[in-house]
């Protein structure tokens, strides 16, 4: 299977959650969910990427192709939450 980057204003809302270290409910296509902080994102040398996540149990690096929702958690955030699902396109 070919990875696929995910859009530009999504990637937009992680970097600003990262940046912010925002506390973050993640869920999954798979419908797992992970909870903690939002430390970075990384792009490994296979093009793939992850979000690195501080959870109880140490860091979780969750790959972006398998986000569906996040939520934050954190009080007087920039935004609330993000639909990885149905939000449209924004850059080539």
């Amino acid at each position: 299977m070919t990875y696929r980057p995910i859009d530009c204003t999504l990637h937009d809302h992680l970097e600003i959650a990262c940046l912010f270290h925002y506390q973050v409910q993640l869920k999954l296509k798979n419908g797992a969910t992970v909870t903690g902080e939002a430390q970075t994102t990384t792009t490994w040398p296979n093009r793939s990427e992850t979000l690195a996540v501080l959870t109880k149990a140490g860091t979780e690096h969750v790959p972006l192709e398998q986000l569906s929702h996040m939520l934050i958690l954190t009080e007087n955030a920039r935004f609330l939450q993000v639909d990885f699902e149905n939000t449209p396109p924004t850059c080539g």
